[in-house]
């Protein structure tokens, strides 16, 4: 049958396109052809799915040791960001020192005025004014007056053991004792003591002390010092 016979249907007639087409599907039609007949064959493997290994993966090896004077360093590469790291971290806590390092010096300091100042108003509490000093002064001389009267006394006396003076404290108050440690003390008091003959008798007496002196005169009513 010839092109003009098969009117448009003829390969003449067709355009391009549709003819291309057809030539495709012709090559198509012979590559199933031909994987059927080698499958036929036995020329055509089955395809092969992957091994999948049961086995744990072996761990990566440790770095050997570095010899450096006389001891052993394990060797391992540094990242960047590590070796970036360490200085800043190395600041970070050089920094961190130095506050702690200045605030127990302010503590010290804060603390050791404190301290003082409390020192120093407790001083002052305890520290007697220039008068109450002078007057601690004069009752200390006055007191040390009647203790020496009264050893002066028994000195004179044939039973000191028995003797009991009158209150010079009291004679201070009373009038008995009078005198200042600079004009000089006087202190007219009296004694109660055993005599010879065993019998308490009370005597009299006057003792005195010169101006600005710790020294004492001890003189008894009908006789002398």
């Amino acid at each position: 049958m010839d092109d003009k016979n098969l009117g448009r249907h003829s390969p003449g007639a067709l355009d391009a396109a549709t003819k291309a087409r057809i030539r495709a599907e012709e090559a198509e039609r012979l590559r199933v052809r031909a994987e059927l007949e080698a499958e036929a064959a036995g020329q055509v493997a089955a395809p092969v799915e992957p091994a999948v290994s049961l086995e744990k993966p072996a761990p990566a090896p440790r770095p050997a040791p570095e010899m450096k004077s006389g001891k052993f360093y394990l060797t391992a590469p540094k990242s960047p960001d590590a070796a970036s790291a360490a200085p800043a971290a190395i600041q970070g806590t050089t920094a961190d020192a130095w506050k702690g390092f200045l605030s127990l010096a302010l503590i010290v300091v804060v603390g050791f005025f404190l301290i003082r100042a409390c020192t120093s108003a407790i001083g002052n509490a305890f520290t007697p004014s220039p008068a109450q000093a002078a007057q601690n002064a004069e009752d200390k001389h006055w007191n040390d007056f009647g203790a020496a009267c009264m050893v002066a006394g028994d000195s004179q006396l044939r039973s000191p053991a028995s003797a009991h003076y009158s209150n010079y404290i009291i004679g201070h108050d009373t009038g008995t004792l009078s005198g200042t440690y600079q004009g000089g003390y006087t202190w007219r008091g009296y004694v109660d003591a055993q005599n010879a003959f065993g019998a308490n008798i009370r005597t009299n007496f006057v003792c005195t002390a010169d101006p600005n002196s710790d020294v004492v005169h001890m003189k008894f009513a009908g006789g002398s010092n």
